[in-house]
C-alpha cells in the first residue's frame, strides 16, 4: 500500500506519453491507492508535474486558474496546447529545410547550368533597331532582343 502511494507520488510527466498519458498514469496509481485521493491531490499533482512552460501557457494564455478550474479544464487545454507546440514545431522544420534547399545548391544540378531550350530564329537574332532620328537600319550597339535573351538566360542561371 505504501508502494502505491510512492508510485502516485513519483509519477511523472513523459514528453512521448504527452499530458493524456501522464494524468491517466496518476489517476491509475490513484485508483489502485488503498484510500482514493481527493480532488485537490490530484489537481496539485498533476500541476506540478507538467512541464514548466506549459504550465505558463495555460495560466496566461489559456485563462486557467487551480482555483477556479478543474483538473479536467487543465488537461483539456493541455492536450490543445501539445497539439499546437507540435503542429508549430512541424511548420518551423519545415521552413528551415525549405530556406536551407534553397540556400544550398543541389547535388543533381549545378549551380550554374541553363535549364531549358530557348528557340530563337536567325534573323530574329541579327535585327536591328533603327539608330534614333536617322530612319536609317543602321546596326546599333545593342542588339535589343539578343540583349533580352541575354538577360533571361543570365536569369536563369541564377535560379
Amino acid at each position: 500500500m505504501q508502494d502505491t502511494c510512492e508510485v502516485f507520488r513519483n509519477a511523472a510527466y513523459i514528453a512521448e506519453d504527452g499530458v493524456q498519458g501522464y494524468y491517466d498514469s496518476l489517476l491509475n496509481h490513484a485508483q489502485n491507492m488503498a484510500v482514493y485521493p481527493d480532488e485537490y491531490t490530484i489537481h496539485k499533482k498533476f500541476l506540478d508535474g507538467i512541464p514548466s512552460n506549459m504550465l505558463i501557457a495555460l495560466i496566461h494564455n489559456g485563462g486557467l486558474s487551480p482555483e477556479v478550474n478543474t483538473v479536467e479544464d487543465f488537461v483539456s487545454e493541455a492536450k490543445a496546447y501539445e497539439t499546437s507546440l507540435k503542429m508549430a514545431t512541424h511548420y518551423l522544420e519545415h521552413r528551415t529545410r525549405a530556406k536551407t534547399a534553397q540556400q544550398t545548391p543541389s547535388a543533381t544540378q549545378p549551380p550554374n547550368r541553363i535549364v531549358g531550350t530557348v528557340l530563337v530564329k536567325q534573323a530574329e537574332l541579327n535585327h536591328t533597331k533603327p539608330t534614333q532620328g536617322s530612319g536609317r537600319q543602321d546596326s546599333c550597339p545593342v542588339n535589343t532582343k539578343q540583349y533580352m535573351l541575354q538577360q533571361q538566360i543570365k536569369q536563369w542561371q541564377s535560379v
